[in-house]
């Protein structure tokens, strides 16, 4: 025992996530689990295209790699349509009065 005790130790030895992390985590976590669920419904006959069932738990970094490289790439596409259709729309609503 040590000079906090043994309740204190434990305490102090057990893993703390920040509840925002475990939060953002979560969120992360599903979305890229329902992109991975739409996407293997598009590709459905080609199994090289659908990204697999234990994708998170493989131990193959270069696998894990390209399927969360194609997940960024894609997610950062669609934002950015988003995102340039808000600003279209916002410039169209800006310089209609005008005219």
């Amino acid at each position: 025992m040590g000079f906090y005790g043994e309740e204190c130790e434990n305490d102090l030895s057990r893993k703390y996530v920040p509840k925002n992390t475990a939060a953002t985590t979560k969120w992360a976590l599903s979305n890229f689990n329902a992109w991975k669920q739409a996407r293997n419904k598009c590709f459905a006959g080609d199994s090289g295209k659908c990204v697999p069932d234990n994708i998170l738990e493989t131990t193959n970094s270069v696998v894990l790699c390209k399927w969360l490289r194609l997940y960024i790439d894609i997610d950062r596409e669609t934002f950015i349509n988003d995102f340039l259709t808000l600003l279209t729309s916002f410039a169209l609503c800006c310089i209609v009065p005008l005219c």
